[in-house]
């Protein structure tokens, strides 16, 4: 058996609103004042409160809620009202109507959702498909993974991590750095050189790319995620965290696409030949990385496939 849809509040915008529903009094006696359903919320002015329609209350409020009774009859009711004047009940029905709504919401999201699958399809094709995209930029980094020496692999993956773009270049020391050096006990006494320092030679850009996974971005979680979205009952769900989890995923669907395409981006400039061929200056005359020279020039001569 199918569930029904959970009902949603109301959101009144004015009091003239409220008072056109053909059951709605000012006030009624609080005396036979059963609660028996939240219809709808409000929230009104500092200069323009209400009066609580509970003939023992009135008192003046912004906020509030629109509550029915057992006899069919609806008032205002605010929160602190409710809760002083008719205890337990008004508030079971109040957290009632607001997990209803709540649910309902995160369908409503859901539905909406699943109307737009063709446009998230065709927005993540475009990402995977287009000249330099997704697929393009996930064969070049395959093809770097096979090519680069294992070490060379390891500091950049190490440089992404920390983000720590700047390559250099060993220059030799003059003998007055090196005797301020030895002076200073940045150099130990009595060693022989020769000597280097290290001059900042520019940025490796693009870097983000090896430090986030967009295959697992695009195809796991955008492409598999449309494809559960769309198995649900929705209607059959009751449980609020699954709804509430399924809504979450989806107001994250924008954010995701940026961040393919920020990735995409980086990896476009990654593979550029000139940020190749600022890798060479991993190796160093201290840490010298056999076949790196070589294997960058041959990722360079594919920068255009």
């Amino acid at each position: 058996m199918r569930h029904t849809l959970d009902k949603r509040l109301i959101r009144f915008e004015s009091i003239e609103e409220i008072r056109s529903r053909p059951a709605f009094r000012d006030e009624i006696a609080a005396a036979v004042a059963i609660p028996k359903d939240a219809i709808g919320v409000y929230r009104f002015p500092k200069d323009a409160q209400e009066q609580c329609g509970l003939s023992n209350c009135r008192t003046s409020h912004m906020n509030g809620f629109v509550v029915a009774m057992e006899s069919g009859e609806e008032t205002l009711i605010g929160c602190d009202c409710g809760a002083k004047k008719m205890g337990l009940a008004f508030q079971e029905i109040i957290n009632r109507a607001q997990l209803a709504d709540r649910m309902q919401g995160y369908r409503d999201g859901i539905v909406a959702a699943l109307a737009n699958a063709d446009a998230v399809d065709a927005q993540l094709a475009d990402l995977l498909e287009r000249p330099r995209g997704a697929k393009w930029l996930g064969k070049r980094m395959a093809d770097c993974n096979a090519t680069l020496p294992s070490e060379a692999r390891s500091i950049i993956r190490r440089m992404a991590r920390r983000q720590e773009p700047d390559v250099f270049n060993d220059v030799p020391m003059t003998d007055k750095e090196v005797a301020i050096a030895r002076e200073t006990g940045a150099l130990p006494k009595g060693q022989s050189g020769p000597y280097y320092r290290q001059e900042r030679v520019g940025e490796i850009v693009g870097l983000e790319i090896w430090r986030s996974d967009l295959r697992a971005l695009l195809i796991d979680d955008l492409q598999q995620g449309m494809r559960s979205l769309q198995a649900l009952d929705v209607v059959s769900i009751r449980s609020e965290y699954t709804l509430r989890i399924h809504a979450r995923w989806i107001d994250e669907i924008p954010q995701k696409f940026s961040d393919a395409e920020r990735l995409i981006l980086a990896g476009q400039e990654f593979f550029r030949a000139e940020n190749l061929h600022l890798l060479k200056r991993l190796s160093t005359v201290e840490r010298e990385i056999d076949g790196l020279a070589g294997a960058l020039d041959v990722l360079i001569s594919r920068s255009d496939v």
